[in-house]
């Protein structure tokens, strides 16, 4: 599992819906948004979001399939916090890394 946010770019899809996101590192896409519980309100563009999922592929682009989605849009602090580990972390390795960075090394 992977916790991932982003501001939604795109929404595609009526029964499997696919959503684009774009965070400070580049864009991943998140596939089965309809069916996650409450999922619904994130769907909307410019929404910033936090997706919990399985990562599905990582290659040409990261691609999550969504267990749970929250809209984070009411408190800018989730995405000015989005950066984690200020200082060295054991968990991330080097100080400053993103969590998609650490997502796409496993997948490689």
């Amino acid at each position: 599992m992977v916790w991932m946010q982003g501001t939604v770019l795109k929404v595609t899809g009526d029964q499997n819906t696919t959503v684009h996101l774009l965070d400070e590192t580049g864009t991943f896409i998140v596939t089965a948004a309809s069916s996650v519980p409450r999922g619904r309100p994130c769907l909307r563009r410019g929404k910033y979001v936090a997706v919990m999922g399985s990562v599905q592929s990582c290659t040409p682009e990261l691609v999550v399939r969504a267990v749970k989605m929250a809209d984070l849009s009411g408190n800018p602090f989730h995405q000015s916090g989005w950066r984690l580990c200020s200082k060295p972390c054991p968990a991330l390795g080097k100080p400053g890394r993103l969590l998609k960075d650490v997502v796409s090394q496993a997948c490689s």
